[in-house]
């Protein structure tokens, strides 16, 4: 019972939009994003617009609606997007890279939205980060945005 109430509840908490996603090896294919309207990291509800902050590390992807959502990670996809709306969100994978001491953490791989193209594309990323500073409370977390300017000659630029 708890399990068919916990699906119920995560498809009431989701919509599904047009979209596509970009292999590795180019191929396109288009299908369906499920945006989910449940933030499991707050375990609040968005209830006006959409919470870009996952997207950035996973997509729920499908084909067409007679197979299940695949998580697509930005390791496995090059590029995806899709239509919410009158708005059209597209991301792209790119390897960040962190002068971090942790060996492990000097290189992320992440999905950017692409905010603006032109001579330079200008990307960003939303990172979660716990702030210990919110009333001696570690469970708290802050969201924090990265811009990021691309292009062909000089790479990706924080």
């Amino acid at each position: 019972m708890v399990v068919v109430l916990a699906l119920y509840l995560n498809q009431m908490f989701a919509c599904i939009v047009p979209g596509y996603i970009i292999k590795n090896n180019k191929d396109s294919i288009f299908g369906e994003v499920k945006i989910s309207k449940y933030d499991t990291y707050t375990g609040g509800v968005v209830f006006n617009g959409i919470n870009l902050e996952l997207f950035h590390s996973v997509v729920y992807f499908r084909e067409d609606d007679k197979n299940p959502f695949k998580a697509y990670t930005p390791k496995s996809i090059s590029d995806f997007g899709f239509s919410n709306g009158s708005t059209n969100y597209k991301f792209k994978t790119f390897v960040i890279e962190t002068n971090s001491i942790v060996w492990f953490e000097r290189q992320r791989h992440r999905f950017l939205n692409l905010i603006f193209q032109g001579d330079i594309a200008i990307y960003t990323d939303i990172v979660r980060k716990e702030n210990q500073s919110i009333s001696g409370n570690p469970s708290k977390v802050i969201d924090y945005t990265d811009y990021y300017l691309f292009d062909t000659i000089h790479g990706l630029k924080k």
